[in-house]
Order: C-alpha cells, then sequence, then structure tokens
C-alpha cells in the first residue's frame, strides 16, 4: 500500500475557490491475492518465525544448517540419521518394537545408523569425536520423532504448495491407534497444474467424541493449521462413523448449511459393505467364516510371547 499526494495545478486551485482536495490512497494491484495465500509471502514469513521461535524444541532448523557443514561432526551424524529415517520412511518400516521382549535388537533405526557407520570412515569418526551427551540424544526416541515430525512438516509444506490457491474435496475415514482412541483420517483430493487429478493423506487428527460438532471443530481447526480454508471445500466424502454419513445434523450437512458449493459424495463402498454383511448374514455358513478369518488374522499377526 503506499500512500502519497497528489498535486493540484495552481489554476485548479484558483478554480475551486483555494480548496484543496484531500489526499488519496493508493492499493497496489493484487495485494488482496497475498493475504491468506497458502504461497503468499505473509503465510512464508508466518512458517519462517514458527520455526525461528521453535528452533530449540524442532529438529527442522537443524536440517537446513547442521546438516550442510560437512566438517561439523553433529552436521554429519544429523545428515546421516536424516537419511537413515527417510529409507525407514519410505519403506514404512518401524523405527524400533514396541514388544519389550526383543532385547537383542536396538531397533530398524539404530542398527541401520550402526551398519551406516560400518562401511563409511567419515560417518564413524564423526559419532567418535562427538560429544556423549549428543550422541545419546541422537540415539533417543524423542529424537526419532522429531525426525519423523520434521520429514512429516516438509512433505505437508510441499502437498500445500501443489495445491496452491486452487478448491480442494475432503475425504475423511475414522480410525483407532493402539490405544484404542479416535482418530481422524484427512484426504485431500484436488487438481494439479497439469490438470491430473491427485489424492494426499494429509494427516491423522485426534477427536475426544465423535459427535458431529466436535468432528467439525476439529476439522475447521485442523486446515486452518495448514493455511487452508474450509470455504475452499468444493466436495466431501465420508467413511466410517455412521454420524457422519446421515442426512440431519451431521458434519456435511453442517458444512453444506454454511458452504453450499461443498457437494456431498456418499462412499459406495459403505454400500457394498452394507449389502455384503446382510446377504452373508442370512447364510450361516458364509457368517461363521466371516467370524473366523479376523481371529485366524491376529492370532497369525499376534508377536510369539514364548
Amino acid at each position: 500500500m503506499k500512500r502519497y499526494y497528489q498535486p493540484v495545478p495552481k489554476r485548479n486551485r484558483e478554480s475551486v475557490g483555494g480548496i484543496i482536495p484531500e489526499p488519496r490512497i493508493k492499493f497496489t494491484p493484487g495485494i488482496g491475492d497475498e493475504v491468506g495465500a497458502t504461497t503468499g509471502a505473509i503465510n512464508r514469513a508466518r512458517h519462517h518465525h514458527k520455526g525461528f521461535n521453535s528452533q530449540r524444541r524442532s529438529v527442522s532448523p537443524a536440517l537446513a544448517s547442521d546438516c550442510s557443514e560437512s566438517g561439523n561432526p553433529f552436521g554429519v551424524c544429523l545428515r546421516t540419521s536424516l537419511d537413515c529415517a527417510r529409507y525407514l520412511l519410505r519403506q514404512g518400516i518401524p523405527f524400533y518394537h514396541l514388544d519389550p521382549s526383543y532385547t537383542w535388537d536396538k531397533g530398524h533405526f539404530l542398527e541401520m545408523v550402526d551398519w551406516y557407520k560400518g562401511f563409511d570412515e567419515k560417518v564413524r569418526r564423526a559419532f567418535d569425536e562427538m560429544d556423549p551427551d549428543r550422541r545419546s540424544e541422537l540415539a533417543s526416541r524423542g529424537f526419532q520423532k522429531d525426525l519423523v515430525k520434521a520429514c512429516a512438516e516438509e512433505v505437508i509444506q510441499v502437498i500445500l504448495e501443489d495445491i496452491g490457491d486452487s478448491r480442494f474435496s475432503l475425504l475423511i475415514d475414522d480410525t483407532h491407534d493402539i490405544t484404542s482412541k479416535e482418530h481422524m483420517g484427512i484426504i485431500l483430493r484436488f487438481v494439479d497444474m497439469r490438470g491430473k487429478v491427485i489424492e494426499r493423506f494429509l494427516g491423522l487428527e485426534r477427536v475426544k467424541d465423535t459427535t458431529p460438532t466436535t468432528i467439525k471443530g476439529n476439522l475447521v481447526g485442523f486446515l486452518a493449521r495448514h493455511g487452508l480454508s474450509i470455504s475452499r471445500i468444493r466436495g466431501q466424502g465420508y467413511h466410517g462413523q455412521s454420524n457422519m454419513r446421515g442426512e440431519f445434523n451431521n458434519v456435511q450437512r453442517q458444512i453444506r448449511d454454511e458452504y453450499p458449493y461443498a457437494s456431498y459424495v456418499h462412499c459406495f463402498a459403505c454400500q457394498l459393505e452394507q449389502i455384503l454383511v446382510s446377504v452373508s448374514s442370512s447364510s450361516l455358513a458364509i457368517s461363521y467364516f466371516f467370524y473366523n478369518v479376523p481371529i485366524i488374522v491376529n492370532a497369525t499377526n499376534a508377536p510369539c510371547m514364548t
């Protein structure tokens, strides 16, 4: 925004009786497009400010500074840990075992770091020269979680840059973690710059209960934290909880009442599942088969405790 005073010619002043017009304010064209944009300068500055304030608690700033310093032992160790974490995340391999009986194995992450040190002399020397306290910090589970969080933030940022200022659709499903806590999985569907339909998993959101008001509030807060507005939704689909899919007093109805362009598409997989359940319940043999399948699968996947 630029403030300036436009001078009035002398003849105009005399003609209007010496009245000087008030200064006018000129708005720079396009400044409204920057405000609220995912890739705008204001949003980028906010992310940089947030990372600067939390640099002692987050590993993200270290990925940009320490990793680039090849002569710094901590930077070499951090880069090695990051490479191992990226490989495990890409392959979907857990970092450590939840079963305490695996005392002979330190976990996939630490075992891979030791393997890395075995064939790279520079990496082994960097770990040996580093302070013992910092070495133990790199081996802690808290640091491993920070690595996963930093990688997730980088992936989410790439997804948001691909979305840009375009509209998107929501695909939401409910899930449970190992402690049986309710979570809401959020997937975005959008069209990229090449005109291709893209689906990206954005994250999980913890929900205290599955009431429509709570789910909508968590959804709005989740999108706002990532710089997305619920007004940009052009489609919504749900799977799982019945109060998400119902016709009255539910999430999709509340969103459509405020934003009519957010059209609702029923999950046809749910309809097929309901048909299969209804058909299988009419046959005792089929019902008994589907009853025993999850028992066999759980017994096969369960770790041997003997």
